[in-house]
């Protein structure tokens, strides 16, 4: 027999000796409570949450359904002497239709829901609420105060409500067990790591934190009733509040969201529910309750606080843009140095002037296609010489990095206008083309000092280990421009190479390898030791 066969037969016959059970009698009086019990049941066997103790009630009405159908029996057996019978059924039927149509009604409330996934923090909070409630609710059910009811139950035990406390508890735990799940599979960040933070390989960003603890706690079914309700409703605001950080319906609330303060509060409650449940004399219930209040008095009461204050915080990709500058060479240097002044513009005027919560997602924006344009520029420095300028069609990467720019250029001038910096969103085109244009002259400059025919490369340099440079020059030796140092030697041929910074490499001549200065110019190396000169590499200090 099936879940939803077992809640809803009714049929007090006895069976044959063969063990089967004969065709219920169709009985009238009862028609409406039976529909109303396939109805509930059937609901219910698809319900998410307070699944164990709506199945006790379900069953309770039942059982009072067959109880009347015992009394409709005896009626029919001895029509004479069965008016008591008859008052009790008939003053039964009337009341136990009303508590199965509640049951319907909380049932449809109830029966879809279990996690958390509102889009306001109001609604979240009465989320919590609303379940509270309607647990409250179902107990009543379980046990009615209907005296017509209790006729039915007379000559039978007393049903404990410490049995609907087992099962409600259990209910509650398998609650606790789905919120913890949610919350350690959660794929919404909220606030950063600090710049500080990034550097430790380990380090785990608040929420990361906050879903490590929720994977690793394990809630022991012998607490007591009280906690383990404290435990579910802590969990429920935990997850509820990470949902919101992603599904907010008001940007306000998404952004209040990203504060700090907010998931500090929500991983020291968690932190607290685990070492409750694990160690009830460690946490007391009465400090993680004021505890659980308080945070969402955080929520609720101090909303406007929220917006007005936390939310403001300047976005990390800030301090990510000042101190990722100096991982950029030319030809992006002067670029990246613009940018992040440009970025500085903006940071300065919403901290003075637009420190509102509206006003932050152009800053984001800007900053994260700055951050962007930052980072592909680092990217491309492994595959781009030092003194090699190429058009955007040569190199894929460097398509990507002009991209970057030019989406990051356009973010930050959506955001200057935004905030009305007429005067500053006029410049910024000027600005970053001279700052392209300033990069270009460096490295034309560098070029024409180092890397030209005329000058260093064109010295024949074998390198003493073949695999430590990708290649080498391999022009005449009667270009050479004999006033050229052998540091010009030296930097144009790492440049033509990108093997290395010039710290790392020196020019030695004869079998010994002897070091010469990087001071000497060609014209005063014998040409017998030109075609001996190798590149050798010089030890670390």
């Amino acid at each position: 027999m099936s879940l939803f066969q077992s809640l809803t037969n009714t049929n007090i016959a006895i069976k044959d000796a063969e063990g089967n059970e004969p065709t219920p009698e169709a009985i009238g009086a009862t028609a409406l409570i039976q529909s109303l019990l396939e109805v509930t049941a059937f609901d219910a066997c698809a319900s998410k949450r307070n699944a164990f103790t709506t199945f006790s009630v379900i069953s309770k009405a039942r059982d009072l359904c067959k109880n009347i159908h015992t009394r409709i029996k005896v009626v029919d057996s001895s029509p004479l002497d069965s008016w008591d019978a008859f008052v009790v059924y008939t003053e039964a039927i009337d009341p136990l239709e009303e508590l199965l149509f509640k049951l319907v009604d909380w049932l449809e409330e109830e029966a879809d829901k279990l996690l958390n996934a509102t889009t306001a923090i109001k609604d979240a909070i009465e989320f919590i609420k609303t379940w509270e409630t309607n647990q409250a609710s179902l107990k009543t059910y379980y046990h009615s105060d209907s005296e017509e009811l209790k006729k039915l139950t007379t000559g039978a035990p007393d049903p404990s409500l410490s049995v609907y406390a087992d099962l409600q508890k259990h209910d509650d735990h398998c609650l606790i067990s789905a919120l913890c799940q949610e919350i350690g599979a959660t794929t919404f960040e909220g606030p950063k790591l600090s710049k500080d933070a990034k550097a430790d390989p380990l380090a785990l960003t608040l929420v990361k934190q906050l879903a490590k603890v929720a994977r690793e706690i394990q809630v022991p079914p012998s607490i007591d009733q009280p906690s383990m309700t404290l435990a579910a409703k802590c969990a429920m605001i935990v997850q509820g509040v990470l949902h919101l950080g992603e599904h907010a319906a008001a940007s306000d609330t998404k952004i209040a969201l990203k504060a700090i303060l907010v998931w500090e509060k929500a991983l020291s409650l968690l932190k607290s529910l685990s070492t409750h449940v694990s160690d009830t004399t460690a946490k007391k219930f009465d400090d993680l309750k004021i505890e659980y209040d308080a945070f969402l008095v955080f929520l609720g009461t101090h909303l406007d606080l929220l917006h007005q204050k936390l939310a403001v915080e300047i976005p990390s990709e800030y301090l990510d843009i000042i101190q990722s500058v100096r991982n950029v060479k030319r030809p992006y240097h002067a670029r990246t140095v613009e940018l992040a002044l440009q970025c500085n513009l903006l940071v300065k005027h919403f901290i003075d002037k637009e420190k509102l919560p509206i006003n932050l997602p152009p800053l984001e924006g800007a900053l994260n296609a700055a951050m962007e344009a930052l980072e592909a520029a680092t990217s491309a420095m492994v595959s781009l010489k030092l003194f090699d300028y190429k058009k955007d069609d040569q190199i894929p990467s460097v398509t990507e990095i002009t991209t970057k720019f030019d989406e990051a250029q356009k973010k930050v001038k959506d955001c200057f206008d935004m905030y009305k910096m007429e005067t500053a969103a006029k410049e910024l085109p000027d600005k970053m083309t001279a700052a392209l244009e300033k990069d270009k002259a460096k490295v034309v400059q560098m070029r024409a000092k180092f890397t030209d025919a005329k000058v260093c490369a064109t010295i024949l340099i074998k390198p003493v280990n073949a695999n430590s440079l990708r290649q080498y020059p391999k022009k005449a030796l009667n270009s050479t421009d004999k006033e050229a140092t052998l540091t010009a030697v030296l930097w144009g041929a790492l440049s033509a190479t990108d093997a290395a910074t010039i710290t790392q490499w020196h020019i030695a001549s004869g079998p010994d390898k002897k070091r010469l200065s990087n001071h000497m110019k060609v014209k005063d190396i014998p040409d017998a030791d030109l075609a001996g000169l190798a590149f050798v590499h010089t030890p670390d200090a």
